[in-house]
């Protein structure tokens, strides 16, 4: 028994009443593409047309650089939120207390020897 030579698979697969359906391959759009692009309609149609405003404030920083004020607002915190160790912090302390709250409201404790 070896491998079927190529021309006879060839014959097989053309004389295969599924070859006229799944012969071509066909690209469809896919759901998730769809819902992407009914999401950035619905963003594009409810977002204003963009006005040219009034520059933000800028102030000299001591170091010589410029920071916007729309920059100010989130320093300190934006910064601290940006932090890895302060993420996984939040993290550990989130699942923690989503434990303790559902064992206190469903009755179960920690087994205790």
């Amino acid at each position: 028994m070896g491998p079927i030579d190529a021309a006879v698979l060839q014959e097989a697969v053309d004389a295969s009443p599924l070859t006229a359906r799944y012969r071509d391959a066909v690209d469809r759009e896919s759901a998730y593409e769809k819902l992407a692009a009914r999401a950035e309609q619905a963003r594009r149609e409810a977002q204003p047309p963009e006005e040219p405003g009034p520059a933000p404030e800028r102030r000299r920083e001591p170091a010589g650089r410029e920071v916007g004020r729309q920059q100010e607002v989130g320093g300190l915190l934006g910064a601290l939120l940006s932090n890895p160790t302060v993420k996984s912090l939040a993290r550990s302390a989130g699942t923690q207390l989503g434990r303790e709250i559902s064992r206190s409201i469903f009755g179960t404790s920690k087994r205790r020897r």
